[in-house]
């Protein structure tokens, strides 16, 4: 009776000593996760395709500012893809301007240009539509199509008595893939593949 006892105890320390290492292991696992997680998203989003700006810059005229910016876009072969099988792609042209305080900065002014790209295999168009304005481009290739998204010039930015005079201001920019405004059946595969996620880093400069 003691013998079976003391197998007993013996057993239930065992057990105890398995979960106590199941525990550790698992928590060492999502502590590497949250570590490399990010390592390893940033490494394959930068060896896919990029959005980026490469320049921008502000100008003062006749009461109000306007930009003018460089942007660089390139799609995954995934992105590509969706594209040359009539998905349509909404591309964003986001601006902000922001007046800085001592305690917290805060937006004054955000407008988005909206571009709907479509390509028809057909014709071999690539099409791009101004949502904002109305206005519709053609092109033969995809270069040519991204190339008037990505040479921005006189976009209006904000009128010169919007702005405090007592205050400093900054200026963002970034060019974005909208995922939310695909077909509803791609869009769980596009929010959680990095081959979609296709946004630049946000630019700016003080406004002169």
């Amino acid at each position: 009776m003691q013998k079976s006892l003391k197998k007993h105890k013996k057993c239930r320390f065992c057990q105890l000593a398995r979960n106590l290492l199941l525990i550790i292991i698992s928590t060492l696992g999502i502590f590497s996760a949250l570590i490399f997680l990010p390592q390893w998203f940033n490494a394959t989003h930068q060896d896919s395709a990029y959005f980026q700006v490469l320049n921008a810059e502000s100008v003062a005229r006749d009461g109000s500012y306007y930009v003018n910016a460089r942007l660089k876009m390139d799609f995954s072969p995934e992105v590509v893809e969706a594209l040359e099988n009539g998905v349509p792609l909404n591309l964003l042209i986001e601006l902000k301007v922001w007046q800085q305080h001592s305690i917290v900065d805060k937006v004054i002014k955000e407008s988005t240009q909206r571009f709907e790209y479509r390509f028809n295999a057909l014709t071999g168009i690539h099409s791009m539509f101004h949502k904002t304005t109305g206005q519709k481009y053609n092109f033969d290739s995809r270069e040519d199509a991204l190339a008037l998204l990505g040479n921005i010039y006189n976009a209006h930015l904000i009128d010169s008595k919007e702005l405090d005079s007592g205050s400093h201001h900054r200026v963002e920019i970034r060019v974005l893939l909208d995922i939310w405004s695909l077909p509803t059946a791609l869009r769980p595969v596009a929010s959680l593949s990095p081959q979609w996620r296709l946004e630049s880093q946000w630019y700016s400069w003080m406004l002169n």
